[in-house]
């Protein structure tokens, strides 16, 4: 597990990144998810995004169970905290 601030004030948006790729079989294709992660996009161009990474097929095997609405979730908050701070 790894641990990361960051500070909410100093970004502009934050949004899911869903890598995936499709498998093809005899019969059928299948998208397979290779990771989740929300990117924080600061107000400074001069910082490059912050990744935080919710899933990782590499590390985490091939099921997944909740991490994509948890990856949701975290976006809508963030960005719903981010909104409201611009509009006070």
């Amino acid at each position: 597990m790894i641990e990361k601030t960051i500070s909410l004030n100093e970004i502009q948006k934050c949004r899911a990144i869903n890598t995936n790729r499709t498998v093809k079989t005899q019969n059928q294709s299948n998208t397979v998810t290779d990771k989740l992660e929300l990117a924080f996009t600061y107000y400074d161009k001069n910082k490059s995004n912050e990744i935080i990474e919710f899933y990782n097929n590499s590390f985490d095997g091939l099921a997944l169970t909740d991490e994509l609405l948890m990856v949701e979730k975290w976006e809508k908050i963030i960005n719903t905290f981010i909104s409201d701070k611009a509009k006070s």
